[in-house]
């Protein structure tokens, strides 16, 4: 169970407390809502046979309060498929099966299996779920390059399937995925595998980049992916899927313009940002791009070929600004910025960037 300040049983109804900086916040006292518990229980099986599947990963989840890992629950299944999760109050809650399960007995064997999610209301007594059925899904594997060779392995880049509903909010949240992507590691010599994928159709993305690279294109068999979501079925395997990588990076040099009017400015204290302008920017180097300036107001920024918008702001204005500077800055029409469009390896110089003031 789960309870927020001061005594409210939901996310929702909890009261927000303020935190100054340099001094402390007392009395965040939390009352323990008296609540009845309940047990939530199930079996799961696997395979054409349904034969029970061992040690599979279940988390639970209030349906008003899905992604806060506060409200939320595991368990894992035993070796006869059986699981239960106590300790729920009432209320609608989102079941998750994922991960990978040990079927057969007494020599088992591993499967990665496709995330399934079934729906339970919890009220006055315990819940016995009906039987649920895991699958192995699909697979989706291939090569990343970087200018033209395999890739290195890597920990830090990942390759992401994210369904086709969910892209927006991927584009919107830190990493660049969603609540139900599939991701998968670079292998020796550039290969991933993402597997235990459900039948639908997918967007492949690559995170964890840096600033040396970019993603010059998602391909498989001539069909560009970028714009091409993969389909997948119960149980396909979707190969030769390339993700090329270049490090023919394009530069935008230039200088940053005080308004008129206003006091002469330090303008080492400026930052230019730099926000992909259409999709197909996105792709290639998602998220914000910054460089501070010199006394003069002298930048450089280097960036993937695409277009952009270019700002520049002091810190004290990003204080003051009522929304976080993000893409949807860039939507409002009053903001002060221009677009720049560059090319694979161009260097443009001379930009003038005129400083954005209330």
């Amino acid at each position: 169970m789960t309870a927020y300040y001061p005594d409210a049983t939901k996310i929702a109804d909890a009261q927000a407390i303020t935190v100054i900086e340099g001094s402390e916040s007392t009395s965040v006292d939390i009352r323990w809502p008296e609540r009845t518990a309940h047990t939530i229980s199930g079996t799961v099986t696997f395979g054409p046979d349904n034969e029970p599947a061992a040690f599979a990963e279940i988390l639970i989840e209030r349906k008003d309060e899905l992604g806060y890992s506060a409200a939320s629950g595991t368990a894992r299944s035993e070796t006869d498929g059986k699981w239960e999760l106590r300790g729920v109050p009432a209320g609608e809650y989102s079941i998750r099966f994922g991960g990978s399960v040990h079927v057969g007995q007494p020599e088992s064997h591993v499967f990665t299996i496709a995330p399934k999610r079934i729906s339970v209301r919890v009220e006055h007594d315990d819940v016995v779920v009906a039987e649920t059925k895991l699958s192995q899904g699909s697979t989706i594997t291939g090569t990343v390059t970087m200018d033209g060779k395999p890739a290195a392995r890597s920990y830090v880049m990942v390759v992401n399937a994210i369904p086709e509903k969910e892209v927006s909010a991927a584009r919107s949240s830190k990493d660049g995925t969603s609540r139900n992507s599939v991701r998968g590691y670079l292998k020796d010599n550039g290969a991933f595998w993402l597997g235990g994928l459900p039948r639908g159709r997918y967007v492949i993305s690559l995170s964890g980049i840096n600033e040396e690279y970019y993603v010059k294109g998602i391909t498989r068999k001539g069909v560009d992916l970028t714009q091409s979501p993969v389909r997948v079925g119960d149980q396909s395997s979707i190969d030769d899927v390339v993700i090329a990588l270049a490090t023919d990076l394009a530069s935008v040099a230039g200088r940053i313009a005080a308004p008129e009017g206003i006091p002469k400015l330090d303008l080492s204290d400026a930052v230019v940002i730099m926000a992909p302008a259409n999709d197909a920017t996105r792709r290639a180097r998602p998220g914000l791009m910054s460089a501070t300036a010199d006394a003069r107001g002298d930048f450089v920024i280097r960036c993937a070929p695409g277009e952009y918008f270019v700002t520049a702001v002091t810190s004290g204005e990003l204080k003051k600004l009522a929304i976080p500077i993000g893409e949807n800055y860039f939507k409002d029409d009053n903001q002060k910025f221009q677009r720049v469009k560059v090319k694979a390896g161009e260097k443009i110089k001379g930009l003038n960037v005129l400083l954005a003031a209330n």
